[in-house]
């Protein structure tokens, strides 16, 4: 039984109860600026709970006192009416993890992209993102970069830093080598686009290369369940690849929490500590959320290489919304 209190006195809403005190900190992620409903992160609790609220000056981080200038209505769905939490958003807690952060380096200006993953590795990054995309596999045909440029990332950052290569390409099986070569860690492959998955991750293991797996916001957790033991990564993208003008899709959450219960049982039987990913979208309004999903690295484009503030202060504030 969830209980929610609703309290209108001196002109605040406060909202207390069970719900809220294990989820406030990804329940109240709205930025200052009177948003909306459809924007504000009460969706989260949709599938016992609506909230509306209207005209108001903003939301409180703990959600403890929200001034509000009008009014607010809120309820109670049943739920029967809502998702199976299998299929979309879930409302129990999970133990937050230590959760790594990397750049996409999409997002960067590449006529001074070494200064940049400098900037990156000074803040304290150790990993670093390599989107690779070929013009063909994308919904949008977009072409990034290939294997020279990450030789080039690889010499000016040296053998401390890990790298990964995300290939949203459609012939993985027959030109990973080049980035193996190029200095990868790790290759991480779509389960849509690669025939021969097993087959791929021996490959990789017999290269000294880590073998990833990805799938699409589409894609069933059960596509990749399987290869769970062979694999060192799995990565959940919460948008669609190449795909332009998406949010975070906070429905993959089922998925990102039937990997967490699978990896953490392999490991209590002995085996593989297999690493989760997740890709699209994250920011430091989200980066709790996903933390406590149970995610183990959080791979960040705009949300921390942009122009509003050094990778540093956006480093920092993704942190701080973790807990470190």
């Amino acid at each position: 039984m969830i209980h929610i209190g609703v309290d209108f006195g001196d002109g605040h809403l406060a909202l207390t109860g069970y719900l809220l005190k294990h989820r406030r900190n990804h329940l109240a992620r709205a930025a200052p600026w009177c948003p909306e409903v459809h924007q504000n992160p009460l969706v989260t609790a949709r599938h016992h709970i609506k909230i509306s609220i209207t005209r108001c000056h903003y939301f409180a981080h703990q959600l403890t006192s929200v001034p509000l200038a009008a009014s607010a209505s809120y309820q109670f769905v049943s739920r029967e009416d809502t998702q199976s939490p299998s299929e979309g958003l879930r409302t129990e807690s999970h133990p937050r993890r230590f959760v790594e952060v990397t750049p996409s380096i999409l997002t960067a200006d590449f006529s001074r992209l070494g200064e940049t993953l400098e900037e990156a590795v000074a803040a304290g990054i150790g990993w670093i993102h390599m989107d690779v995309m070929d013009g063909n596999w994308v919904v949008n045909r977009t072409i990034t970069f290939g294997p020279a440029l990450i030789r080039s990332v690889r010499d000016r950052l040296g053998s401390e830093v890990t790298i990964d290569c995300h290939l949203m390409i459609t012939n993985a099986e027959e030109t990973w080598e080049q980035y193996a070569d190029a200095g990868v860690d790790m290759v991480i492959a779509h389960i849509e686009a690669v025939d021969d998955f097993p087959s791929l991750i021996e490959a990789l293991h017999g290269a000294n290369v880590q073998a990833g797996c990805v799938l699409n916001p589409a894609t069933p957790a059960d596509a990749v369940m399987g290869l769970l033991s062979e694999l060192d990564l799995v990565l959940v993208m919460s948008v669609v690849p190449g795909k332009g003008g998406q949010s975070f899709m906070p429905e993959v959450e089922g998925k990102v929490r039937a990997f967490r219960s699978a990896i953490d049982a392999q490991v209590a039987a002995g085996g593989r500590a297999t690493k989760l990913m997740i890709d699209g979208g994250i920011k430091d309004h989200n980066a709790a959320m996903v933390a406590e999903w149970g995610i183990d690295i959080a791979v960040v484009g705009s949300g921390l290489i942009n122009d509003r503030a050094t990778i540093a202060e956006n480093l920092g504030a993704i942190n701080a919304a973790l807990g470190k």
